[in-house]
């Protein structure tokens, strides 16, 4: 529930858009709502490294039940095999990718 309720602080912080999406001298001046939204989305993604931390601490490849699981176990195989693209199964592409499944719809 914290996911989907974090998800939607993301979503509603964004709203229509930034002032420096629209005038991009904005970029260079931290404006109050740009300010919040970093605070929102770094608390957001905090969740999803949290929740892979326990996941990876917990890890147990006879026992794959999650996607987080299946993600560690093929990062895990590829090291294994010594497969030339193992080093781009890092771990912050691994919770990425979750954060790209699951929130996506933003």
């Amino acid at each position: 529930m914290a996911f989907i309720k974090s998800s939607l602080e993301v979503t509603e912080a964004c709203g229509n858009g930034l002032p420096s999406d629209y005038f991009p001298i904005f970029q260079y001046i931290k404006l109050p709502a740009e300010k919040k939204l970093e605070k929102i989305i770094h608390k957001h993604l905090n969740l999803y490294y949290s929740e892979f931390e326990k996941h990876r601490e917990n890890f147990d490849p006879e026992n794959v039940t999650d996607f987080f699981d299946t993600l560690i176990l093929t990062q895990k195989e590829a090291i294994a095999a010594g497969e030339e693209d193992a080093k781009l199964l890092t771990d912050t592409h691994l919770v990425q990718t979750v954060v790209d499944l699951f929130g996506g719809k933003n």
